[in-house]
C-alpha cells in the first residue's frame, strides 16, 4: 500500500472518529430525555443562569419580592442556591 494511500484511509477513519465524538453529546441527550428519572429537578443557581438566560439580579429581585419562595422555587444548601426547575416551570406557566 502507497503511502498516499495510507494516509487517506487514516485521515478517513480521523473523520469517522470525529464525527463519532460530535455526536456523543446529542446521543447522551436523547437518553436522558428519553428517560425521565434521570432528569435533574434542582440546580444551582450558576447551571439555571444557563439553561434559561435568567440574571442573578433577577433571581434574587424575585426572592426579596417573594415571588420565589425558599423551598419552593430555591433553597440554599450548604450556602449555595438551588433552583427548582420543576416549580420555576409551574411559576411560568401560571403566568
Amino acid at each position: 500500500m502507497a503511502i498516499e494511500d495510507k494516509l487517506e484511509a487514516a485521515q478517513r477513519a480521523l473523520d469517522e472518529l470525529a464525527r463519532e465524538i460530535r455526536d456523543q453529546p446529542r446521543i447522551a441527550l436523547a437518553n436522558t430525555a428519553a428517560r425521565p428519572e434521570a432528569r435533574l429537578n434542582w440546580v444551582k443557581l450558576g447551571r439555571y443562569i444557563e439553561l434559561s438566560g435568567d440574571t442573578t439580579d433577577a433571581v434574587q429581585s424575585r426572592r426579596k419580592a417573594g415571588k420565589w419562595l425558599d423551598g419552593r422555587e430555591c433553597k440554599m444548601v450548604d450556602g449555595r442556591l438551588w433552583i427548582d426547575l420543576r416549580a420555576v416551570e409551574a411559576w411560568i406557566d401560571a403566568w
